[in-house]
């Protein structure tokens, strides 16, 4: 917030103009009364002169502090979001595995903009308000103590009460955030899944779920506005109750001035106090135009306290309000804090140079959940160059391993070494540089099929992405789209079949030419006749680089240097292809399924593209 200060101050500054503008004016109004019922006509042509003045100047305050907050709210708005998705961008990604997509959106959309919204606004009125009570107040003071006392006393006890019913409410403002990121992250998730619940037919039963969430939701936000709403009415009430009290004592004070009138006792009752010797000199300034406290209240005095304490009251039910937007406003900071204060990702340390690629797994241990271990004492060396396959069981821990090798997280104990330095001391984007890693999903963004491949060299020209689409064998698929490599990809990448995408996958690793690749199931949903093109193709690309297998078709390990089993999160065999199937172990019966035909093939990639909208 320190780099917009000026621009608050400004805006606060102009608001303080505007006070005493709108104070100018009603006090212009009050003596302009006086002058009228006096017939002095020119003094009455000089008010309404003044008065024109004071609009014209109110009205240049009023746009430039519009204009002021107009830009400070953009402003805001954008360094707060961004702030905020940067922050997301560093977090360990197990807080990722934790939150609802949805709950993410929420809190940078909704919750920012609320959290901003009242920083620039609401504050500002509540500054505004506060003025108003203050200068009103001291004002009706200097006209007639007597009157205005009651009325202020009234102000505090209202602000009490406002602040402790406000307080109460905080935990139902807190519940209606939980049930709103509930139906936030249930529509994210149901739209992403919209195919699976089609095929399965339940539409209906999403519906209904959604209905049920969004009552809820209802329930609680329904509650809250009554409260709020009574709360507001209340200081209505008290508002006028204090109209009433004004009529009363200035009706009093101006059918009569005498000894037995309100002033005349409340001038006794105070004689001695300093209060008294305070309000001589204005007293004395105010005679002339009747509006001194000693003499009996003018016209034009009684019809300004009528006017002036209605709106002396409305800041304070203002204000009231606000407070209720704090409550409100206290739970979005809140969940905006708690991003704040989530771990963030190691991301420092120092450069990388350009890797070997030697991988040293050191007794390593991982787990995603306290207790629940998912590697186990992990020992193993991948010399530079060398192509090692992982296989096993699904759950064996495979993909934990290779997560490992990202950094995407970091061991329980033990260390993951590359060229002999520990990847926990070494800058996470100089090693990311150098790992490419081809997941089994590959993650597509709303755009052309060419922006998607220059995701990690946005840079790249069209001509080196075209070869090394071509050098990989995706050439002949890709080029093929639509509009080639300019076809729209749509959300999520719905406009290609799941081998299209896993080829942009492929494309997108070698286009940054790393050191290390990792290939998790990278061609598993490739036709057969693909698979092996792409895989031919990718032997000469990777000759030279470090590259890790996640296989579940052994037909793609049969020419690596090194096969690893793994099964319960320990290695329980490594060597050579054919020293393992030799051996007769575990990796000797999985290739005998394989060989049979009793492991079941790759899902076909043909699979029909989706329509387009």
């Amino acid at each position: 917030m320190r780099p917009h200060a000026r621009s608050m101050g400004l805006a606060l500054f102009l608001v303080t103009v505007a006070t005493i503008l709108v104070l100018a004016q009603m006090y212009s109004v009050m003596v302009g009364i006086n002058y009228i019922i006096a017939a002095d006509l020119d003094k009455v042509n000089l008010i309404a002169g003044a008065l024109l003045v004071i609009a014209l100047s109110l009205n240049l305050v009023k746009v430039l502090e519009g204009l002021i907050m107009a830009r400070l709210n953009n402003q805001l708005s954008v360094a707060l979001r961004r702030d905020l998705l940067s922050r997301v961008h560093r977090l360990e990604l197990s807080e990722h595995t934790r939150q609802v997509s949805g709950e993410w959106v929420s809190r940078i959309l909704f919750e920012a903009d609320r959290f901003q919204k009242f920083f620039t606004g609401k504050l500002l009125e509540i500054a505004k308000s506060a003025l108003w009570i203050t200068g009103v107040g001291v004002f009706l003071l200097l006209v007639n103590p007597l009157i205005t006392l009651p009325v202020l006393a009234i102000v505090p006890i209202l602000g009490i009460i406002s602040y402790r019913w406000t307080n109460r409410l905080r935990g139902q403002f807190q519940s209606q955030r939980a049930e709103w990121d509930k139906v936030v992250g249930f529509l994210s998730d149901r739209l992403e899944g919209l195919t699976d619940i089609r095929a399965f037919g339940q539409e209906a039963a999403t519906l209904a779920e959604f209905e049920a969430l969004c009552e809820r939701y209802r329930r609680v936000h329904t509650g809250l506005s009554i409260k709020r709403a009574a709360l507001t009415s209340f200081m209505e009430v008290w508002g006028f109750v204090a109209v009433a009290m004004v009529m009363l004592v200035g009706g009093l004070e101006f059918l009569g001035a005498g000894a037995h009138t309100p002033a005349a006792v409340f001038k006794g009752a105070t004689s001695m106090m300093p209060m008294t010797w305070m309000l001589a000199g204005t007293n004395k300034m105010m005679a002339t135009m009747g509006m001194a406290s000693g003499a009996a209240l003018s016209a034009g005095a009684l019809s300004a306290f009528v006017l002036f304490v209605k709106r002396l009251l409305n800041p304070v039910r203002d204000i009231a309000h606000e407070a209720a937007e704090l409550a409100d406003v206290r739970v979005s900071a809140g969940r905006i804090l708690d991003i704040l204060e989530l771990p963030e990702e190691r991301r420092e340390g120092r450069q990388l140079p350009l890797l070997d690629g030697r991988i040293e797994f050191d007794r390593v241990s991982f787990e995603y959940e306290e207790g629940r271990p998912v590697l186990r004492d992990i020992r193993l060396t991948i010399e530079a160059g060398q192509h090692v396959a992982f296989v096993g069981p699904t759950g064996a821990g495979k993909t934990s391993l290779m997560n490992l090798l990202s950094r995407f997280y970091e061991p329980v104990s033990g260390s993951v070494r590359i060229d002999g330095q520990d990847l926990r001391e070494v800058s996470v984007i100089s090693l990311r540089k150098q790992v490419a890693v081809v997941p089994q999903e590959a993650m597509l963004f709303e755009g052309t099929l060419l922006e998607n491949l220059r995701l990690g060299r946005p840079e790249a020209t069209d001509a080196e992405v075209i070869d090394a689409a071509t050098r990989i064998g995706a050439d002949d698929v890709l080029a093929r789209l639509p509009n080639g490599y300019r076809t729209p990809v749509g959300a999520r990448g719905s406009r290609l079949s799941v081998g299209e995408r896993q080829l942009v996958a492929l494309v997108r690793a070698f286009l940054g030419d790393p050191r290390i690749v990792i290939l998790d199931e990278a061609v598993s949903s490739v036709d057969t006749a693909t698979r092996h093109a792409v895989m031919s193709a990718m032997r000469g690309l990777l000759t030279g680089r470090t590259a890790l297998l996640v296989a579940h078709h052994l037909d793609l390990v049969q020419d690596v240097d090194q096969v690893v089993v793994v099964e319960g999160g320990r290695i329980v065999e490594r060597g050579r292809p054919e020293a393992l199937i030799a051996a007769g172990g575990r990796f000797s019966s999985l290739w005998r399924i394989h060989q049979s035909g009793e492991l079941s093939g790759p899902p076909a990639a043909g699979t029909p593209r989706a329509a387009k909208p």
